[in-house]
């Protein structure tokens, strides 16, 4: 495993956190939080292509969804029911 460098340490010597990161991601952590210093290209070859991600299934609920929760989504009434209405479809 990398090294985990502490803010501080990552700050004191941010030449040696870079020439690090070139050869492998480096992990900074600080007040408990961590975060990945890695070159662009690596950050930009992780990113899916629009392509994999609608072979993928894009954006989809992780379970059923009810109809309570459709509700919600759209801002109606739990339980409303549309009345029919008149349509004038011309002669």
């Amino acid at each position: 495993m990398n090294k985990v460098w502490q803010a501080t340490e990552a700050r004191a010597n941010f030449a040696t956190l870079l020439d690090a990161a070139e050869k492998a991601p480096q992990v900074v952590r600080r007040s408990g939080e961590e975060f990945v210093v890695l070159r662009r290209r690596e950050y930009e070859a992780s990113k899916p292509t629009l392509k994999d991600f609608l072979l993928n299934g894009g954006l989809r609920p992780s379970g059923p969804v009810s109809d309570a929760d459709v509700d919600e989504m759209f801002g109606r009434t739990t339980g409303a029911v549309m009345a029919p209405r008149d349509v004038d479809l011309g002669d």
